[in-house]
């Protein structure tokens, strides 16, 4: 697998994040794009999120934090949700239609699992 470049140019980065907005809707990977660029994540450890992971339940709100356990070095991480990205999934998302074990990036073919890093990739490239 390649691996991609940083967008500098910021109408680039702009025409990027609304790619999966308004030129080819789509929400999951809307929210993947935006996700992606606003967090410190490896795309291993976005993919592996679920709506417990970014909805209180219990309180019925979008959690401020995402408290993982990162894959590739196994520590527990906390990353701070940003504006952005609990709007994006405010607008997009439906934790209510949802467990909270259920895929936040969830593969359209293959029920009950992730999307896989390589569709990943291609959703990006």
């Amino acid at each position: 697998m390649s691996t991609t470049q940083p967008i500098k140019n910021s109408e680039q980065l702009k025409a990027f994040k609304n790619y999966y907005q308004q030129e080819k809707p789509n929400s999951r990977n809307y929210i993947l794009i935006i996700t992606g660029l606003n967090s410190a994540l490896r795309i291993s450890d976005i993919l592996s999120l679920t709506y417990g992971d970014v909805y209180d339940y219990q309180k019925k709100a979008w959690k401020t934090h995402i408290s993982i356990i990162e894959q590739k070095t196994g520590k527990t991480n906390r990353i701070y949700m940003n504006q952005e990205i609990r709007r994006t999934l405010e607008l997009y998302s439906f934790p209510d239609q949802n467990t909270p074990s259920t895929w936040l990036f969830g593969s359209q073919l293959q029920k009950n699992k992730p999307l896989s890093r390589y569709q990943a990739f291609r959703i990006v490239k």
